[in-house]
C-alpha cells in the first residue's frame, strides 16, 4: 500500500532537487531545506517526523519537492497524509542513504535506486532530463 501510494505521489511530484550533505563544517540538508523559501512544506513534515536531525549526520540525497510539487498532489492522497506512519514511510521514500550527484544518476539510468522506506524507483535519462520515480529532477547537485 505504501509503496503504492508513493509511486502515485511520485508521479504527482514534477520538481525535485538533489541535496547531499558534505564536510561537517558545510551546511547540512535539513540547513539547506530549512533555508530554501521553495521547501516549506518539505521542512514542517519532515520536522514532525523528526526526519530534519536524521539529515544533519552523514551523507544522504534527497530527492526534495517543492511546495508547488506537493500543492499538485491530489487531495484523496494528501488525506492519506494524516496517518503517521504513511506520511513517514512517503518522506523516507525521498530520501537515499549516501551522496548521488548528477554524473552518479546519469550512470544509473535503467537501474533502480532503493530509499530509506525500502521502495526501489527507476533511474531514467531522456536527453538532458533526469527522472527518478516518474518525477523529474528539476535541480541537481545542490549541496
Amino acid at each position: 500500500m505504501t509503496a503504492k501510494l508513493f509511486a502515485g505521489v511520485a508521479l504527482a511530484v514534477t520538481i525535485a532537487t538533489v541535496l547531499s550533505a558534505r564536510a561537517a563544517d558545510e551546511k547540512t540538508i535539513g540547513d539547506v531545506l530549512t533555508e530554501s523559501k521553495d521547501h516549506k512544506i518539505l521542512v514542517e513534515a519532515l520536522s514532525a517526523q523528526r526526519l530534519i536531525d536524521t539529515l544533519k549526520d552523514g551523507e544522504w540525497t534527497v530527492f526534495a519537492p517543492t511546495d508547488a510539487a506537493f500543492k499538485k498532489v491530489d487531495e484523496a492522497t494528501a488525506k492519506t497524509f494524516a496517518d503517521r506512519a504513511t506520511l513517514k514511510a512517503v518522506l523516507q521514500g525521498h530520501i537515499v542513504k549516501g551522496k548521488l550527484l548528477s554524473t552518479d544518476l546519469v550512470k544509473l539510468d535503467g537501474k533502480e535506486l532503493e530509499t530509506l522506506s525500502g521502495a526501489k524507483f527507476k533511474v531514467v535519462v531522456e536527453g538532458k532530463n533526469v527522472l527518478v520515480g516518474g518525477a523529474k529532477v528539476s535541480k541537481l547537485d545542490v549541496p
